[in-house]
C-alpha cells in the first residue's frame, strides 16, 4: 500500500510507494527532494515533533532518516518475527523517540524503543487475547491505548492499568483502518463493507456507526484538533465528517483507491493514492488545492 506523511511543520512530505521507493518533497518549495529505495513495500511513514526525522517502517525493517537528505540507518533486522500490522506516531514534543508498535503472527504485540547507536529493541511483549490474524495495529502519542484489532474484535491494552481491557470490542466486519483521535478518547473504526464507526474508549461503547461507502474503507485520520473524521474507500472517494457542524462531504478526483491520509497543522487533507499521486484538499470548501505525481 502507498503510504505518506507530512512533518507538523507541513514543510516537507513522504510519500511510500507500492515498489518500494520513498519519495521525499519539500512542499514549501515545491520540489522533490530525492527517492530512496527500501527493498520491500513501506507499511508506515511518520516525522519527528520537529520533523527532522522520518520513521520508515517495513515488514521487518524499521529505519530513522534525517530530513531533508534522505540518510538513513537500518533499525531493526530481518532476525525478528515478520510484522503482520504496524503501527508507528511521532512522540510528543520534547520526547526522542517515535513510538513503534508491531503485531505479529503468533498474536504477540511488541513496543519498540530505540536504544544506543540507533539500535532498536523491543521492551514488551504481549500476548493478544482471542484468535486469528492481527489486521491493524494503532497507538497515540500520549500511550493512553494501544489497539489491536483481528477478524471480529478490537482489544484495547490500557496504560493506566497496564492490563487489557475485560470488554473486547465486537464488530460485525473486518476492520481495515483505525485511527485515535488527538486526545485519545475516541476511535474511528473501518470495515470491509464500508462502515465507519466511532467508539468511545472510556467507556467502551459504539457511539455511532454510518455506510460511509459501498466498498471497503482503505484509509483514515482525524484532523489536529479532532473535530474532522476523514475516510477514504476502495471506491476511489474520501468522505469527511465534521462532528461540531454535523456536516458531511465527499471528495473526488483519485483514479485508485486512497490508500493513506494525513491532516497537517493548518487542517489542509492529504491523500495518496495507488494511482501514483499524492493530493493536497481543503476539507472547509471541500475542494482540492494541488495534485503531485510521484516520479517515475
Amino acid at each position: 500500500p502507498m503510504m505518506a506523511a507530512v512533518s507538523p511543520d507541513g514543510r516537507y512530505g513522504a510519500i511510500g510507494d507500492i515498489g518500494g521507493t520513498v519519495h521525499l518533497w519539500d512542499i514549501a518549495q515545491g520540489q522533490w527532494l530525492v527517492s530512496n529505495e527500501v527493498e520491500t513495500p513501506v507499511t508506515a511513514l511518520a516525522f519527528s515533533p520537529q520533523g527532522q526525522h522520518l520513521i520508515v517502517c517495513q515488514d521487518h525493517k524499521v529505519q530513522v532518516w534525517q530530513m531533508p537528505t534522505g540518510d538513513r540507518w537500518r533499525t531493526w533486522g530481518e532476525h525478528y518475527p515478520l510484522a503482520s500490522a504496524l503501527g508507528v506516531t511521532a512522540t510528543p514534543a520534547g520526547a526522542l523517540t517515535p513510538q513503534l508498535l508491531s503485531g505479529h503472527p503468533d498474536r504477540t504485540l511488541r513496543y519498540w524503543q530505540q536504544g544506543p547507536v540507533s539500535t532498536w529493541r523491543p521492551t514488551a511483549r504481549l500476548s493478544v487475547p482471542g484468535q486469528g490474524l492481527l489486521r491493524t495495529v494503532v497507538t497515540g502519542a500520549q500511550q493512553r491505548f494501544w489497539v489491536v484489532g483481528d477478524e471480529q474484535a478490537l482489544y484495547l491494552w490500557e496504560h493506566a492499568t497496564q492490563a487489557w481491557c475485560p470488554r473486547n470490542l465486537s464488530l460485525g466486519h473486518p476492520p481495515t483502518a483505525l485511527v485515535l483521535d488527538p486526545t485519545e478518547t475516541w476511535l474511528a473504526c473501518g470495515d470491509s463493507e464500508g462502515c465507519l464507526s466511532l467508539w468511545h474508549l472510556p467507556t467502551q461503547r459504539r457511539e455511532w456507526i454510518e455506510p460511509a461507502h459501498d466498498r471497503p474503507i482503505s484509509a483514515l485520520s482525524f484532523s489536529p484538533d479532532g473535530t474532522v473524521i476523514a475516510c477514504g474507500s476502495h471506491d476511489r472517494t474520501i468522505s469527511g465528517w465534521d462532528l461540531q457542524r454535523q456536516e458531511q462531504w465527499r471528495l473526488e478526483g483519485h483514479h485508485d483507491r486512497p490508500t493513506h491520509l494525513c491532516f497537517d497543522q493548518t487542517q489542509r487533507l492529504w491523500s495518496g493514492g495507488r494511482d501514483g499521486t499524492v493530493r493536497c484538499w481543503n476539507v472547509a470548501t471541500p475542494t482540492p488545492v494541488s495534485c503531485w505525481e510521484i516520479p517515475d
